[in-house]
Parts: structure tokens; C-alpha cells; sequence
């Protein structure tokens, strides 16, 4: 399992989702007993938009608002470092792991 899969993992579970391990029967089975064929692949998170649509909708406007929070600067280094959230890889996914952490 690679780093990016680890974070994948841990953010599905952090909001209340299941991460398939798929091994059993010639990785067709999960550990969960529930065949590959009759369930989705694990997310992959590659958009931005996949991590906050799964986010309940109090902790999606709670996580914003930390962002914005945590910059103290001009409301100019506010917005690009948002927007560097939504453009370097991984790094919303990387927040909102942080954040939900936090939070429970």
C-alpha cells in the first residue's frame, strides 16, 4: 500500500466510510466478506471536489473556515493559499485528514 493509499484509507474512515482490502480469493474478496464485483473500487480523492462532497456539510464549512482562519495575512495571501490547496496534489486531502484528526 503506498503513502497516497494510507491517506486515502484514513480519510474514507475518518468520515465514516469503508476501505476495501482487497486479498482474500485471489484479491477479488475484502476482508469484509463483500466480493469485488458487487462493490466500488476505493476512492481515489484525485479531485478536489471528491474530499469536500464527502464531508458532512457541518465539517466541510468548519474545515473551510479553519483554512481561512489559520492566515492572518493580507486578504490576497488568504485566497492564493487556498487556491494552493486545491492546485498541489493532495495537499486538501492532506488538510482535511489534519483537520478531521482534530475534530474527533
Amino acid at each position: 500500500m503506498t503513502d497516497r493509499d494510507k491517506l486515502c484509507r484514513e480519510f474514507t474512515e475518518l468520515t465514516g466510510g469503508h476501505w476495501h482490502e482487497w486479498e482474500l480469493y485471489q484479491g477479488n474478496k475484502c476482508r469484509c466478506g463483500i466480493w469485488r464485483y458487487f462493490a466500488t473500487e476505493n476512492p481515489t480523492y484525485t479531485n478536489p471536489a471528491d474530499v469536500l462532497r464527502v464531508m458532512k456539510p457541518l465539517d466541510r464549512i468548519n474545515f473551510i473556515s479553519s483554512l481561512i482562519s489559520q492566515k492572518i495575512y493580507s486578504r490576497d495571501a488568504i485566497i492564493a493559499s487556498v487556491i494552493d490547496l486545491f492546485i498541489e496534489p493532495d495537499a486538501l486531502l492532506k488538510a482535511a485528514v489534519e483537520f478531521l484528526k482534530e475534530e474527533a
